[in-house]
C-alpha cells in the first residue's frame, strides 16, 4: 500500500489493478483526513482530521474498514 498526499491510499490487487481510495475531508471543519494506527497487538486503525483532530471511526482491525466508515458518515454543510 502507499499512501499519498490528500487522504489517497493506492493498493494494488492480486491481478495487478490499482484501487485508489480518497478520504472525504472532515466533517468538522472541513481539514484534510489522514489515516492513522496503533501498531501494537491488536493492531487498529482510524482516521484523523490534521487540523481539529477529530477522528473515528475508531478500533476497526482493518484499514478499509476504517476508510469506508470515514467516507460514510453524514456530509457536513460545506460537502452538500
Amino acid at each position: 500500500m502507499e499512501v499519498g498526499l490528500m487522504g489517497i491510499t493506492r493498493e494494488r490487487t492480486k491481478t495487478g489493478a490499482d484501487v485508489v481510495t480518497v478520504l472525504l475531508p472532515c466533517p468538522f471543519c472541513g481539514g484534510e483526513a489522514c489515516r492513522r494506527s496503533r501498531e501494537s497487538w491488536p493492531k487498529t486503525h482510524w482516521i484523523q482530521c490534521r487540523s481539529c483532530r477529530a477522528r473515528g471511526p475508531d478500533g476497526l482491525l482493518v484499514a478499509d474498514d476504517a476508510e469506508r466508515g470515514w467516507n460514510a458518515r453524514a456530509l457536513s454543510d460545506k460537502e452538500r
